[in-house]
């Protein structure tokens, strides 16, 4: 079902994990597009870009979309306005009080030093909110703004126009942010290699920050 410039983007992917997650990401996209506007296969027009993620050029009026993969798992959100996501695995190791000062705001920095035992869930938290409103700017937007700019304790207190929600999938890490608040969610888990099934303990949850 890939479209030629699919394909092609395709057979530039060398490593054998990476076209997996290539192709799986775009049967999860095709499968929620379908199951969400009662479609067919083949509906869909996608367009690759390099380093990007896809455009469907045929999208119905009003459709925003957004994608993230980590380590094997793929998101994909479908909103009816501007939407981003991100996911993330907690379980890689890093220096996270280093990383930190490339991209959290001053008191996202002394929240972190505060709760030194709970560093790498503070620290994904913080970027996968970061990422996920990234990704639901437009490109314009995109270049006027930095990371440290968002500050995940003013969008926790409700001092963003923003709305963010976040949930955990086994080691993952998910956060979704949207320009306007959702009147309903709906959350489902698909298998890699066949039917889809809803596992019925994911769900995804306003953004709060205890302090």
């Amino acid at each position: 079902m890939l479209t030629p410039s699919e394909e092609e983007r395709l057979a530039l992917i060398n490593h054998p994990a990476k076209r997996r997650e290539f192709i799986h990401s775009r049967k999860l996209m095709r499968h929620a597009l379908n199951t969400h506007f009662q479609k067919r296969n083949g509906t869909w027009e996608f367009t690759c870009r390099p380093d990007s993620p896809p455009i469907i050029t045929n999208l119905p009026e009003n459709t925003h979309i957004s994608l993230s993969h980590s380590n094997g798992l793929a998101c994909f959100a479908i909103a009816q306005c501007p939407v981003g996501i991100d996911v993330e695995s907690i379980g890689k190791k890093r220096d996270f009080q280093a990383l930190a000062k490339l991209f959290m705001h001053s008191d996202e920095l002394k929240l972190l030093s505060e709760n030194r035992e709970n560093a790498p869930e503070t620290f994904y938290r913080t970027w996968c909110a970061k990422e996920a409103h990234y990704k639901a700017l437009s490109p314009e937007q995109q270049m006027e703004i930095s990371f440290r700019d968002i500050s995940l304790l003013k969008i926790a207190r409700k001092e963003s126009q923003w709305f963010f929600f976040e949930g955990r999938v086994d080691q993952f890490m998910i956060s979704v942010a949207l320009t306007e608040e959702p009147t309903k969610i709906s959350c489902s888990v698909f298998s890699q290699s066949h039917s889809p099934f809803l596992k019925e303990d994911f769900s995804i949850k306003p953004l709060q920050i205890n302090r």
